[in-house]
């Protein structure tokens, strides 16, 4: 599980993971906390970040939509202060980023070689992502870029819970590929929403998180 995937440079120096003492780390969340990110690892997470919302894919675009879709992408940036008046409905999505959205597995594999996030920031993210499908209402359903908008937040909120220095927004934005500035900071704002703001982790999360990535899922 531990093969090597190549870092240039670290994460941004970190608290300890285990700030809750009540129950202790498993020497399997200690190896996987210190692990190198393997693409097994990030197939699993994905898996994770599916499970947490059903989506539907996005519909075929004609030719309409293609001319069209820069309009939208201005309108719907228009448009966010407003939207985030109306949390926790999703951000709206231009067809321009429902056409150019990556595979989730490609997506996830590409922020973290760029963000040089840490096997531990995962692990956290893998809390989030749990908490946040036992919040949603049974009925909720996505877009085909839903997930993608799920695990780039989480993955936000657990970078900045952990780190003393996180990347900002814009940088997270460029890293995307695919998500503006804006559309960012609002699904990061709904995700904390959601969460009624209670990002406390404890050992017992992270042991049951990392044992995710020993049952396959």
């Amino acid at each position: 599980m531990c093969a090597q995937v190549d870092h240039s440079r670290s994460e941004p120096a970190s608290r300890p993971l285990h700030l809750n003492l009540a129950a202790p780390l498993t020497s399997r969340t200690l190896e996987t906390i210190h692990c190198e990110i393997t693409k097994e690892m990030i197939s699993v997470i994905a898996m994770q970040a599916r499970n947490v919302i059903p989506c539907t894919p996005a519909p075929a675009l004609t030719a309409n939509d293609r001319s069209g879709a820069a309009d939208a992408s201005t309108a719907s940036r228009k448009d966010r202060s407003s939207s985030s008046e109306r949390l926790p409905s999703p951000p709206t999505t231009p067809s321009s980023t429902l056409s150019s959205v990556p595979p989730l597995d490609m997506f996830i594999t590409n922020l973290v070689l760029r963000s040089r996030v840490q096997a531990g920031t995962l692990i956290c993210t893998l809390v989030y992502l749990t908490r946040l499908r036992s919040r949603l209402p049974k009925e909720a359903r996505g877009m085909e870029c839903t997930c993608h908008r799920i695990f780039l937040a989480t993955l936000i909120v657990a970078g900045k819970y952990l780190n003393d220095a996180s990347p900002k927004n814009k940088y997270w934005a460029r890293y995307s590929t695919v998500f503006t500035v804006a559309e960012v900071n609002l699904m990061e704002k709904q995700l904390l929403f959601l969460l009624d703001f209670d990002l406390r982790i404890d050992n017992s999360d992270l042991n049951e998180a990392a044992a995710v990535f020993f049952n396959g899922g």
